[in-house]
């Protein structure tokens, strides 16, 4: 009995979650640039459901957020190991626009959706921050119409990725 509370504390520790809080101007929005087009950068106050991704040749990051449940593929070009099967999966947790996955370690446990030219990003917290403090960006994931296997192993072009972002911010225009 002991045992089983001291691992539901240790569950329930390394699933805290950082309270950060949500932007008090949401209509304003951040003006911005990416890869040298102006963006908007709005804050959300809630969160999304679906797959998410990244690539940029160092890093490579897919997650899928379904009903509480996340699944989660990183991998690095500093990787001495093969882990190209291998991902995690368990519980997050989410507060506003913000979640926290249970598990995974920093700094890529917590993020924040955000939207850029009305598309729904998933920015790590380092993200913000940077974007914050030095106005260029940081590990952002952007939405995929893939099942995330075929994102880990192909992945879409990053240039269909970023171009979804562009024509977004065209079309509020």
């Amino acid at each position: 009995m002991r045992q089983l509370s001291v691992s539901l504390i240790m569950i329930f520790a390394a699933c805290r979650t950082e309270n950060v809080p949500v932007a008090q101007q949401k209509a304003i929005g951040e003006p911005g640039e990416f890869f040298g087009k102006p963006v908007l950068i709005t804050e959300m106050t809630s969160t999304e459901q679906g797959v998410f991704y990244e690539s940029n040749g160092a890093l490579k990051i897919v997650l899928e957020l379904r009903d509480g449940h996340y699944r989660y593929w990183l991998g690095s070009d500093l990787q001495a190991n093969d882990l190209s099967g291998y991902h995690l999966q368990g519980m997050y947790t989410a507060i506003g626009p913000n979640i926290t996955l249970c598990g995974v370690n920093p700094p890529f446990n917590q993020w924040r959706f955000r939207k850029m030219n009305e598309v729904k990003t998933l920015w790590s917290l380092g993200a913000a921050r940077t974007w914050r403090d030095q106005e260029r960006y940081g590990t952002i994931l952007l939405p995929i119409r893939m099942k995330a296997e075929e994102a880990w192993e192909e992945g879409p072009p990053n240039e269909m990725l970023f171009h979804s972002i562009l024509n977004a911010g065209k079309q509020q225009r």
